[in-house]
């Protein structure tokens, strides 16, 4: 594994290629995700809004840019607030962050409950992924 990992703004075209080929080479690792739900993010504070969702409902974690039609829930913030929530992993910053407003939610809360209750950041294998994931992640 290289330390010269290039960076990419999070939820990017080029972050979400990276991300899915980490998830792919620890796929045998890992096994199924936690919780089966779709969940759309959308970036504000850019130009253009950008759209993008998580969909677990296949058992693998798979990004993507643009919204679901069928997504239990849709995460709004800025673009590194988002980031802390999913690649820092960081629970406490992520209440945090939705009980001061800074993460607006639309949909079913109780997917988010179930994601947080689920954690999975806990294994040797999960701190590498979630290492890999920081490696390619820009500062914002």
């Amino acid at each position: 594994m290289s330390t010269d990992a290039a960076q990419h703004p999070f939820l990017s075209e080029e972050w979400i290629k990276e991300a899915n080929a980490i998830r792919d080479e620890f796929a045998d690792q890992v096994g199924e995700a936690p919780v089966a739900v779709a969940v759309n993010f959308t970036v504000t504070g850019t130009d253009e809004e950008l759209k993008a969702h998580a969909d677990t409902r296949n058992g693998a974690i798979n990004i993507e840019l643009g919204h679901l039609h069928d997504a239990a829930v849709t995460l709004k913030s800025d673009r590194s607030t988002l980031r802390m929530l999913f690649v820092d992993a960081d629970p406490k910053q992520a209440m945090d962050a939705f009980m001061s407003g800074k993460i607006m939610v639309q949909g079913d809360v109780t997917v988010l409950l179930s994601l947080q209750a689920a954690g999975g950041s806990d294994s040797e294998v999960m701190r590498q992924v979630y290492a890999r994931l920081r490696a390619i992640t820009a500062d914002e």
